[in-house]
């Protein structure tokens, strides 16, 4: 039985030098401000939950690195539970942080390394005004009558965190761990050839079991490499294909470095947008992506350059894992 069957993803943590410099990348992506202290910066986004991003400052002697991040727990018993586990790192604990107010997590470690925190009794946020999606005329459906579209040449505000996308040796370890540890469902496998039949799994799409509720097609990535693990992407909900056009045009025009996009994934359907931070960290932007119930099954399908997009300009090496 697993630990616990995970609700969402909650949070990432990273750790810069510049950390003024990297607030602005931040804000010009459409997070806003949401407190800090004396370890940390915390951003969200429009949801119902105080941050999505936390922002702490590297020593000088350490490399600007992916701290982890944080999913959220069905009970505070699954955090019981998990401090039993041998990946855990430690036992309940509170969330550091006044932001954090009484939330509590157990912090355990994949079998890639990446630190996991598993968190109960996040507070609930007020919800920020966020812009509803444009109504789109499309050739055979009409939505907008004696209306017009105007984008606003600023930020255009992030919804969520969505999913993130990490990097390993052993994808098939690490899906187990996520699969026997948090609960989660594989909704795709990309392997060497076609079908489940004992081919070598080289990517993963997993999402959480919530039963009968519909979910993001995967809230955590994984993909082989052969470089060490690190993280590949987090990814955040915008609110429509012209959110996130206008986001691209304006982090353009603020001079940041634009990684892949505008295209559209093939698993989890997402139209994508990739960007880099000031320190070479890979965010994206992304908007219509698929859902699914606990019932749907999974898919084996042949990794190719083909099945890493529909639509888009050509992927950049420097994208691929």
């Amino acid at each position: 039985m697993a630990a616990s069957k995970i609700k969402n993803i909650a949070y990432v943590i990273y750790r810069h030098h510049a950390l003024d410099e990297v607030e602005q990348f931040l804000f010009d992506f459409g997070l806003v401000a949401a407190g800090r202290d004396e370890t940390a910066r915390y951003y969200r986004g429009s949801a119902e939950i105080p941050f999505c991003y936390i922002l702490e400052q590297a020593s000088p002697d350490e490399k600007p690195s992916f701290v982890g991040f944080g999913v959220l727990a069905s009970s505070a018993d699954d955090l019981d539970q998990a401090a039993r586990h041998p990946s855990a790192v430690g036992g309940v604990e509170r969330l550091p942080g006044k932001i954090a107010d009484g939330a509590t997590r157990v912090s355990l470690r994949d079998p890639a390394g990446f630190r996991v925190d598993l968190i109960w009794n996040l507070p609930v946020a007020r919800a920020l005004p966020h812009p509803k999606p444009f109504p789109i005329n499309t050739s055979h459906f009409k939505m907008r009558y004696g209306e017009t579209q105007r984008t606003v040449h600023a930020a255009a505000p992030i919804y969520r965190l969505g999913h993130l996308a990490l990097l390993c040796g052993d994808v098939a370890a690490s899906v187990r761990w996520y699969q026997e540890v948090l609960g989660m469902l594989l909704s795709d496998a990309l392997c060497e050839e076609d079908g489940e039949g004992g081919s070598e799994m080289t990517g993963a799409f997993l999402r959480c079991d919530r039963g009968s509720e519909w979910t993001d097609h995967h809230t955590v990535a994984i993909f082989a490499t052969g470089k060490g693990a690190a993280i590949h992407h987090a990814s955040f909900e915008m609110t429509d294909l012209d959110a996130l056009a206008a986001s691209n045009h304006w982090l353009q025009r603020r001079g940041w470095s634009s990684e892949w996009g505008i295209g559209r994934h093939v698993a989890g359907s997402q139209i994508f947008d990739y960007w880099r931070d000031p320190e070479g960290f890979m965010l994206e932007h992304f908007t219509d992506g698929d859902v699914f119930t606990a019932a749907k099954e999974t898919e084996f399908l042949k990794a190719s350059m083909d099945m890493l997009y529909q639509w888009g300009p050509d992927v950049p090496q420097s994208w691929l894992p």
